[in-house]
C-alpha cells in the first residue's frame, strides 16, 4: 500500500501473481536448466525434489512469517474471508495482531544544492532536475497569468549608499502581479556619467531572512 509522502516509489505489486517459492535460492542457482521447466534437475536427469518446495495455503497464518524476494513478511491480519475460510476449513481462528504504524518517523532531509546564478534556466528548473529522477516542468498558474496578464506596478527607488556618485540615481521597480517577478530599471539621465537602462532581469526575487 503506498502512503502520501511516504518517501517510497510507488510500484505497481512487489510480487506478481504465480507461485512463491519457499526459498527462491534454490531456484536461482540452477545446475542444468532447462527451457521447459522452473525445477532443478540433477545430473541423473530427475527433478530436485528441494526446489518443489512452494507455499501453500496450509503455510499462511494469521502471526507468522513469510519470505518474498528475501523480504521477511509478517502476517498480521486477513479479511472476513479468508478468516470464515480456515474456521471452516481447518478450525483456525485468527485474530488480528496490532501494528502500529508510524507515520510521524523523521527522515533525513537531503540537502538541496543552491542554484548556480550561471546555470541556465531559473531556480525551480534546477530543483525540478535534482528532485526528481525524471526533470519535470514547473507548474504555472494559468488563471492567474491569464487574469493579470500586462498588470504591473512600478515604484520608484533609490539606492540606499553613501557614496555620493549614487545617491542621485533613480530607478523604477516593475511588479508583475501574473507571475511575481520583479524587474529593475533605471532611467538614462544626461550628463551623469551613468548609462541607463535594465538593471535587474526580470525573475522571482527571494525576501531576506527576517523580512
Amino acid at each position: 500500500l503506498a502512503f502520501l509522502n511516504s518517501g517510497r516509489d510507488p510500484f505497481p505489486a512487489l510480487f506478481k501473481k504465480g507461485k512463491l517459492a519457499k526459498d527462491i535460492d534454490t531456484l536461482v542457482r540452477t545446475d542444468a536448466p532447462t527451457t521447459h521447466t522452473t525445477q532443478l534437475i540433477d545430473r541423473s536427469g530427475k527433478v530436485d525434489p528441494e526446489t518443489l518446495r512452494y507455499y501453500s495455503e496450509t503455510d499462511l497464518a494469521v502471526g507468522k512469517e513469510i519470505l518474498v524476494n528475501g523480504i521477511t513478511f509478517l502476517i498480521y491480519g486477513c479479511d472476513a474471508y479468508t478468516r470464515d475460510y480456515y474456521k471452516r476449513v481447518y478450525g483456525l481462528e485468527f485474530k488480528d495482531i496490532p501494528v502500529n504504524f508510524e507515520h510521524t518517523v523523521v527522515r533525513p532531509q537531503v540537502a538541496i544544492p543552491p542554484h548556480y546564478p550561471g546555470h541556465p534556466g531559473t531556480e525551480e528548473d534546477s530543483l525540478g532536475s535534482f528532485i526528481y529522477l525524471t526533470p519535470k516542468v514547473p507548474k504555472k498558474n494559468w488563471n492567474r497569468m491569464m487574469e493579470y496578464d500586462q498588470k504591473v506596478f512600478r515604484f520608484m527607488a533609490r539606492l540606499e549608499t553613501d557614496r555620493v556618485e549614487d545617491q542621485d540615481r533613480v530607478f523604477v521597480v516593475k511588479y508583475h502581479l501574473a507571475d511575481d517577478t520583479i524587474g529593475v530599471f533605471e532611467p538614462p539621465a544626461r550628463n551623469s556619467g551613468i548609462v541607463g537602462g535594465k538593471f535587474l532581469e526580470r525573475a522571482r526575487l527571494k525576501r531576506r531572512m527576517g523580512c
